[in-house]
């Protein structure tokens, strides 16, 4: 699942990367009937924070959030970490874009 994971956030980061403005990007990362599939997207104000209503289409179930650390690390904050626990996901995938760097963890809700 994770190879799956990652290969889905690196297909979302080269779609997103001619458009690259250095403001922080979200998506839900959504389960549907054994496929992965993008539920919402979000853009923030800055390179610090954006704000996602985690949902997905009809009949998927969230498991995750992709996002952007532009200029920081691939690492997830702490308060990905705690966003993350609160919503039951179990996957947290963060790129830095302009390192071309994507990694994904597995986080533990139970």
């Amino acid at each position: 699942m994770e190879g799956l994971l990652l290969l889905l956030a690196l297909w979302f980061f080269g779609r997103q990367q001619a458009s690259l403005n250095q403001v922080e990007e979200a998506s839900t990362i959504c389960r549907h009937n054994g496929t992965l599939l993008w539920g919402t997207k979000a853009k923030g104000k800055s390179p610090y924070e954006v704000s996602l209503n985690v949902s997905c289409p009809s009949g998927g179930q969230p498991i995750g959030i992709f996002h952007t650390h532009p200029g920081g690390r691939p690492e997830p904050s702490n308060l990905d970490v705690s966003e993350g626990k609160r919503f039951g996901l179990d996957w947290l995938c963060i790129t830095v874009p302009e390192r071309h760097i994507t990694k994904c963890h597995r986080i533990y809700t139970t």
